[in-house]
Formats: structure tokens, C-alpha cells, sequence
């Protein structure tokens, strides 16, 4: 059984329903997560590795849809 965690929701919703139910897209937190990753890979000082990166942008990510709870209830 996998845990069940907010995801924010999609991302960039559509309007009506065209495509259906089967695809929302991606979810604020794959976006944030997405964006914190990016941020750090530019870093040209940057020397973790992948999958450091990966951890740090996912509780980067955690952290924000976190913040975003507090401010939008």
C-alpha cells in the first residue's frame, strides 16, 4: 500500500473535460519538485549526486506544497 501524501493537485488543470478523467497531468508538487531540481543543477558548484538532488528538490518540494497549506486553507 503506497502512502497517501498531498500532491497540490494538478498543476495546470483543464478547463471542461475534454481528455477525460484518465490524464490530470502533472501534480504542483511534481512542478515545484521540477523547479527546485532545476535550480539546483545549475549551480555549477553543484557536486551532489543524482540522487541527492533528486531527495533534496522532493523535500523541497514537500516543504512548499507545505507552506502553501498555511496560506491558502
Amino acid at each position: 500500500m503506497s502512502k497517501e501524501y498531498d500532491d497540490g493537485g494538478p498543476a495546470f488543470p483543464a478547463l471542461g473535460n475534454t481528455y477525460g478523467n484518465a490524464n490530470k497531468g502533472m501534480t504542483l508538487w511534481d512542478y515545484y519538485a521540477a523547479a527546485a531540481l532545476t535550480g539546483q543543477e545549475s549551480n555549477p558548484n553543484n557536486d551532489w549526486d543524482y540522487n541527492e538532488s533528486a531527495q533534496i528538490a522532493a523535500k523541497m518540494a514537500d516543504a512548499m506544497i507545505a507552506e502553501r497549506k498555511k496560506r491558502f486553507k
